[in-house]
């Protein structure tokens, strides 16, 4: 039979080196992992906000190359090919700005309209006493008189006799 060495539990051998840095290639396959595990998690804590980013990078990527084929069949070159976009991106920004004052002027003064019809105490489908008297004066210079009743309604109960005056 052999003798086989054993060992003692109550010595404690400690081996004493000199500890060497991880290699570069460690370092890098720890810091892919620590990556890969936090994107991992953030995916699946925030789902959307991790889709909407992809498809910001995505759409980003494929402006960089509609760009870049741009350029390319263009002929020009990269200082005539960026002059002239930031020309078109000018233009659209001031046509895009003139049409926001001239939204605005219009908003406003449809505001303006509507406050002087309720400081009226008038609404939306009421003219206001101006308004009346600048139609009066109108059929009153063309010599023509307004043919009423109006409404086709209100014709109707005219001839029956529902409405009475």
């Amino acid at each position: 039979m052999a003798a086989t060495k054993r060992r003692s539990t109550t010595k404690s051998t400690t081996k004493r080196s000199t500890r060497r840095p991880p290699s570069t290639t460690a370092k890098a396959i720890d810091a892919a992992e620590d990556l890969l595990s936090s994107t991992s998690n953030s995916i699946s804590s925030r789902p959307k906000t991790s889709a909407a980013i992809a498809a910001g990078v995505i759409t980003g990527i494929a402006a960089g190359i509609a760009g870049y084929i741009a350029f390319k069949r263009s002929g020009k070159t990269w200082e005539e090919f960026s002059g002239d976009i930031a020309n078109n991106v000018k233009e659209s920004a001031s046509s895009a700005a003139t049409r926001i004052k001239d939204g605005l002027e219009d908003a406003k003064a449809k505001a303006q309209d509507f406050v002087e019809r309720r400081k009226d105490g008038l609404g939306e489908e009421v003219k206001t006493q101006a308004m009346h008297a600048e139609e009066a004066l109108t059929l009153k210079e063309t010599g023509s008189t307004p043919s009423f009743p109006v409404d086709e309604a209100i014709e109707t109960e005219l001839k029956t006799g529902a409405i009475s005056y």
